[in-house]
């Protein structure tokens, strides 16, 4: 799930192409600079999409354009958003591995079930709402559409990108503080939360144009794609801080009467103001991602398998072959040594500890091994592990993440109250979490929509909580006529069990 690096730069790009696919029409647009930093549209073309969704193939005009684009002017290409899914969540700042794994299981958690329906890839930055976390922003697409997109190129031109179409255009949005931006087309609509110029997340509703139609001619009740959308922003929402939460946004199509019709109604239902504009140009603003060395920056299927980017293979010789063997044999040599090391001192401490254990002595050396395995293990994994362990299989997440303190935070969808109790009690027993609460459990239409948090528990503590049970001091002897009070149940040491605590 590692990004490549861009091998070349950018800036010595002249021109680039651009590709729009919707279910009507496909627009191809070459853009070119003109020596300043402004961009030029030289070249804009409108073909029927037809065929693409019929057979699979492009109308016979579009594959001769395609064919004439020169091999050193790349090409993007856009597609409907209603054709993905995107999630953002925030992790703690660590090391790539970890930032990877802790991805991996995510997707696996989001997307369980669509491995064979869906591709997915990532893009991580310094989370603009808490600068020592990172935010993770996951996209999938219908794995068929991309294929299919791929195949129906001619077989000399390459793929530079391919996103969906509120990937492309997001970055030209790019403002301070945060706004909200909704995309409208004939079948769909797409609301994007902006944050200091970053995509954090979006959502796609689908639309019905009738409602609108019937609505207009003296029906007041509120379209079904309204209120859906009313919900769906509140799931945009979630786990940011109401102080950051957008003031204004853009609603943008391509018919401006309609933008300003629809605009007027929708920010009544969000509770926020929108400004109507015309929609930018799919086609246009994929290519600018391109010749603004933006691909790296933004969500790209082009070269991208369930997170892996595809790298190019490197010329194998035989020396080097020889050198990159010996290190990897002194790599592999020093890490055993270390391992050896850490092994051979925690032993020591372990048969030092069983020989004092009865004296005070042993307490200390117990926290000792214990402040050494709370510095070499971070509780955020385990505790990941936990919750994805726990999950019904219906469980749907709408936010995830670890705040810098340590404490989780999860809100998703379930299909019944009994998993809901159910996912609840397998995090309070587990131990790699800890003060586990449902913060909140709402029913919305037949589905139970949840809120919880829970501590990850530090590794400190898990030994002590082993020691043997201390011997029942003796039972007095009775007094004739004084009725003995009743005796206290053993404990194991210090450990407590938490108290179960219900939804708000």
């Amino acid at each position: 799930m590692k990004r490549a690096a861009s091998n070349s730069s950018r800036s010595s790009v002249a021109a680039a192409w651009g590709l729009e696919l919707t279910q009507t029409s496909a627009e191809l647009v070459r853009l070119e600079r003109n020596g300043t930093a402004t961009l030029k549209v030289q070249r804009r073309e409108t073909f029927p999409a037809a065929p693409f969704w019929s057979s699979g193939s492009w109308d016979p005009a579009l594959v001769s354009a395609l064919e004439q684009i020169p091999q050193d002017q790349p090409l993007a290409v856009c597609f409907p958003d209603r054709s993905m899914l995107c999630r953002g969540l925030t992790l703690p700042k660590t090391s790539a591995a970890a930032t990877e794994k802790m991805v991996q299981s995510q997707a696996n958690a989001l997307f369980r079930g669509g491995d064979e329906r869906l591709t997915w890839t990532w893009n991580g930055f310094a989370d603009p709402v808490n600068p020592t976390m990172q935010w993770i922003l996951l996209c999938a697409a219908q794995r068929s559409l991309l294929e299919q997109l791929k195949r129906s190129l001619p077989a000399q031109r390459s793929l530079e990108v391919l996103v969906p179409k509120i990937m492309a255009v997001a970055p030209a949005a790019a403002a301070v503080g945060s706004a909200l931006l909704v995309d409208l087309s004939d079948d769909s609509v797409t609301l994007a939360l902006m944050i200091d110029g970053k995509l954090l997340r979006c959502v796609v509703v689908d639309r019905d144009p009738e409602e609108e139609k019937t609505s207009s001619n003296g029906d007041s009740m509120v379209p079904a794609w309204m209120r859906q959308a009313q919900q769906s922003y509140q799931s945009l929402l979630d786990g940011i801080p109401r102080e950051r939460w957008p003031k204004e946004g853009v609603l943008r199509a391509e018919d401006q009467e309609t933008a300003t019709k629809v605009s007027l109604t929708l920010s009544t239902a969000l509770g926020i103001g929108l400004r109507a504009e015309s929609a930018d140009s799919g086609a246009a603003a994929a290519a600018r991602l391109v010749l603004d060395d933006a691909t790296t920056r933004t969500i790209s299927f082009a070269a991208s398998t369930n997170g892996e980017q595809a790298k190019p293979a490197a010329a194998l010789r035989p020396r080097r072959a020889a050198i990159m063997a010996a290190a990897c044999v002194v790599a592999i040599l020093m890490l055993y040594a270390i391992d050896s090391f850490r092994a051979s001192w925690l032993t020591r401490q372990l048969d030092q500890l069983h020989a004092v254990e009865s004296t005070s002595s042993g307490i200390e050396r117990r926290l000792a091994v214990d402040r050494y395995l709370e510095k070499n293990a971070s509780p955020a994994l385990p505790g990941l592990d936990a919750m994805l362990g726990a999950a019904p299989p219906s469980l749907s997440m709408n936010s995830f993440g670890l705040n810098a303190a340590g404490q989780f935070h999860l809100s998703g969808i379930l299909s019944s109250p009994n998993e809901v109790d159910e996912f609840v009690r397998k995090l309070q027993e587990s131990k790699a979490l800890t003060n586990v609460q449902l913060r909140s459990a709402r029913n919305d239409q037949n589905r139970w929509a949840v809120e919880l948090t829970a501590d990850a528990a530090p590794m400190a503590g898990l030994l002590l909580s082993t020691a043997k049970t201390p011997a029942p001091a003796p039972s007095p002897s009775p007094v004739p006529g004084v009725v003995p009070a009743p005796a206290l149940a053993p404990t194991s040491g210090p450990t407590t069990k938490p108290a179960q605590r219900g939804g708000k």
